[in-house]
């Protein structure tokens, strides 16, 4: 694992993984946080992010003949350390680092990889917006440039990971042999850009006083309180708590400047994301979709990001969902709610 090039005879061809580039290290530092940089990221506005770079971490071991990779992008505002902590990765987790090598990958605007806070710009010059096509072709030049990486056994995401997921299955359908969003969306509803345009015009603003900070952060955590869960959740789990102290608690990082800008521009990219050609799906699009192996898991009372669109595509394209009922809504892949249904399909689905 510590020489230069990794090299596999596989299907009459040579395959290589650039071992060094992607830096694994040992067993003991896997989970360790790397950042790539990949010089300049075109955008699909012709805008540019220039010393364009992506964190990445991995976990578990690669098998002899490199077919056990999966690639994981992280959900809206999230990290590759919340998807270990939260056991979506790792050892008897939704993806499970004993059976799987995953490279768990950092999505723009999250503060670690390129992102309005951690990006030196010009006076007067704007962190540049971003889509998620924009998201999803930075990673796979991540994966093919910079570590040779030709095919993977899975894109799995969840939210907006889970959003990527579907672009990645349009842009890069051959570069997986199963795509597996988990509560993401091939497109929106109207009832989906609601939130998003609350959120957006919460997050207008330059943030140069506590006062606007403090408002901005109270308006997007109550937004995330009325949409993550269902009623009948918060008034069970937390309805016999002070409804200050609790507020505070679900405000936790979220009050700082950093914060605000890097989860606007991530709003932005949830704005503008559609896999379809001009709001229709194409016959092409079905046909591309149908050659390859597609499960989605929903959950039923999910009101931050609606299930239809993905029951639409599936009946289109012909792909099978799980649909999970109970009250917790967005927060249903979560350990103290169906974390274990999640994990048996995730398990079956990746190992047919």
């Amino acid at each position: 694992m510590h020489h230069l090039i990794y090299i596999v005879f596989l299907c009459s061809s040579f395959i290589t993984i650039n071992i060094n580039a992607l830096e694994i290290g040992t067993n003991s530092e896997r989970g360790n946080l790397y950042i790539k940089n990949l010089g300049t990221c075109l955008l699909e506005n012709n805008k540019e992010i220039k010393n364009c770079r992506i964190g990445y971490r991995v976990w578990g071991e690669m098998n002899a003949d490199l077919s056990n990779i999966i690639i994981f992008p992280t959900w809206h505002n999230g990290t590759t350390e919340s998807l270990y902590k939260y056991n979506y990765i790792g050892p008897d987790g939704i993806v499970d680092t004993d059976d799987y090598f995953v490279i768990a990958l950092e999505l723009f605007g999250n503060g670690i990889s390129s992102s309005p806070s951690n990006t030196l710009l010009e006076d007067g010059e704007d962190f540049p917006e971003f889509t998620i096509k924009d998201i999803v072709r930075s990673q796979y030049r991540l994966l093919s440039e910079a570590f040779n990486i030709e095919n993977v056994h899975a894109v799995v995401g969840v939210s907006m990971g889970g959003h990527v997921t579907y672009e990645w299955m349009i842009q890069y359908p051959n570069f997986a042999s199963k795509f597996l969003p988990i509560e993401g969306a091939p497109w929106h509803t109207n009832y989906d850009m609601l939130l998003y345009v609350a959120r957006k015009n919460a997050l207008n603003s330059n943030f140069k006083s506590k006062k606007e900070i403090q408002k901005a952060t109270e308006t997007i955590t109550a937004l995330d309180g009325l949409m993550l869960w269902t009623p009948e959740y918060v008034e069970r789990e937390f309805g016999a708590q002070e409804f200050n102290d609790w507020f505070q608690r679900l405000q936790r990082r979220g009050n700082t400047k950093d914060y605000l800008i890097n989860r606007a521009s991530q709003n932005n990219a949830l704005i503008s994301h559609d896999i379809r050609e001009n709001g229709d799906l194409s016959k092409e699009q079905i046909i591309k979709l149908q050659k390859i192996d597609i499960f989605s898991i929903i959950f039923s009372s999910d009101l931050m990001v609606l299930p239809q669109p993905n029951n639409y595509l599936a009946d289109k394209v012909g792909f099978n969902i799980l649909s999970i009922d109970g009250d917790c809504g967005h927060m249903g892949p979560e350990v103290e709610c169906y974390q274990d249904q999640v994990k048996e399909a995730v398990k079956k689905f990746l190992t047919n």
